[in-house]
């Protein structure tokens, strides 16, 4: 069953909550999951060193979590303000000032999804093997909720007029997207240096055909892994069934 906010969304008569609130959630829910993975961890140690650096990751992702809750209700507010604004014939000073908030917050929610893959890293370093695959979901999770309050921010830098503003804004966005590309890389980074979270067949795959893996990152075809674990490994030097990632 939906929840409210889900609900929410779903419904074509609401305004809001809309595309950058969605980015908020989306960065909660993985927030969630690597509450989840940090709990399980403080559970399983009793010293007081150990325990304390997962009281204190938990207490960084609890605070993070809020953060991206209250950004996810301040996104609907300032698109809200924003259309208002617009209708009501308010002064130019008005309107940009109401812009300029429509444009910070889904930048916040990009700022406060660094910060958590930050997190997984140091999670990745310290976490049982068998909780890496769910680390990878969270990374996967929080770059696309990185990537998606860009896009609304974007998409509202669009309306700005003031080519000053716009520019410096444009330049701050542009920072975000490579902070957000670096703090991907490094959590996958620290998540993939371990062997044991690989399928066995992907570790034969990146020893034969170490090309397709880029910095530990990797994409790899449907069809040539299934080519490759029946043992029809000539199929790999067909063009488009394996490639690397630019990262």
């Amino acid at each position: 069953m939906h929840d409210s906010f889900l609900s929410d969304l779903s419904n074509p008569e609401r305004p809001v909550p809309g595309g950058g609130a969605a980015a908020a959630h989306a960065g909660a829910v993985a927030l969630a999951l690597l509450e989840k993975i940090i709990r399980e961890e403080m559970g399983r140690h009793q010293s007081i060193p150990e325990r304390s650096l997962w009281e204190e990751l938990l207490d960084q992702i609890s605070s993070l979590s809020k953060s991206l809750y209250r950004l996810r209700d301040e996104d609907g507010m300032s698109y809200m303000r924003l259309a208002e604004t617009k209708t009501s014939g308010k002064k130019e000073a008005v309107i940009l000032a109401a812009l300029k908030e429509a444009i910070d917050c889904p930048m916040k929610i990009m700022e406060e999804t660094h910060k958590a893959l930050g997190h997984v890293a140091q999670t990745a370093q310290h976490c049982k093997k068998h909780l890496l695959s769910d680390l990878l979901v969270v990374c996967e999770v929080l770059g696309g909720a990185n990537r998606g309050a860009g896009h609304i921010a974007q998409a509202n830098l669009r309306l700005m007029s003031d080519p000053i503003a716009k520019a410096d804004y444009q330049n701050r966005l542009a920072g975000l997207y490579a902070c957000g590309c670096e703090a991907l890389k490094g959590a996958e980074a620290s998540i993939l240096g371990y062997p044991g979270c690989l399928p066995g067949f992907i570790i034969k795959l990146m020893r034969f055909q170490p090309h397709i893996v880029s910095r530990g990152c990797y994409v790899i075809d449907r069809k040539f892994l299934l080519d490759f674990a029946a043992g029809r490994s000539g199929g790999c030097q067909r063009k488009g069934w394996c490639m690397d990632l630019v990262v």
